[in-house]
């Protein structure tokens, strides 16, 4: 459909839809003098794209602006707690000074940066079900005025250990971390034994490997 004035309306108070049949709808502003396409709009079942616009916003029925390019920092309106959205492409997201930024998700969360990923906080805590991953093709620096603690609730005992765990023996644990994955595990260590070494897991059985 070509509208030689670019303006596409209903009548009064209807609004206009625009339907696409088991696909997305495409708007394009084409300038014809030039040859090429100013504005772009695709509406799919996947996922929304703008492109070569000054501006865009999202009002609500009362016309009221939801959200806007126009505005220097994406705000959610007043009432609005939370985002829900399944991928997002920000430069920065930050909370409101002394309120909590929390993201959370009912499967996983996956944070990319294109060159590299800094996060900053009076206090950063990961929590996770599974596991906690962290790549980098260069290094990962983790800082903290205070420290970095682990919760060792939530990290598995060698196996090897378990058959023959006393509770009553145990004073201490020792943190080990399997190598290349970087997976972490713990082994128990009781007043009579403190000198158990991380290495004396390379020789057991697959059963027994905490890094399998």
């Amino acid at each position: 459909v070509c509208i030689e004035k670019g303006i596409c309306q209903g009548y009064g108070d209807e609004p206009v839809q625009l339907d696409g049949d088991r696909a997305g709808v495409h708007v394009n502003v084409k300038n014809y003098r030039q040859g090429h396409i100013n504005s772009d709009f695709w509406l799919l079942q996947n996922g929304t794209s703008v492109a070569h616009v000054e501006s865009f916003e999202i009002k609500d029925p009362d016309g009221r602006s939801l959200f806007s390019t126009d505005f220097p920092n994406f705000g959610l309106p007043d009432g609005v707690d939370k985002i829900d959205v399944k991928l997002a492409e920000t430069h920065r997201i930050v909370s409101p000074v002394n309120e909590t930024l929390v993201l959370d998700s009912r499967e996983q969360v996956s944070i990319h940066g294109a060159e590299s990923l800094s996060m900053e906080g009076r206090e950063v805590i990961f929590m996770a079900n599974n596991d906690i991953k962290m790549m980098s093709n260069d290094s990962i620096v983790l800082e903290a005025k205070t420290g970095i603690f682990l919760d060792i609730n939530k990290i598995p005992i060698a196996p090897i250990f378990k058959s023959h765990l006393q509770a009553e023996s145990i004073t201490q644990f020792k943190i080990c971390v399997c190598m290349p994955q970087g997976k972490l595990f713990k082994v128990p260590l009781s007043s009579t034994n403190l000198n158990i070494n991380c290495a004396k897991f390379d020789d057991i059985s697959p059963q027994q490997d905490p890094c399998l």
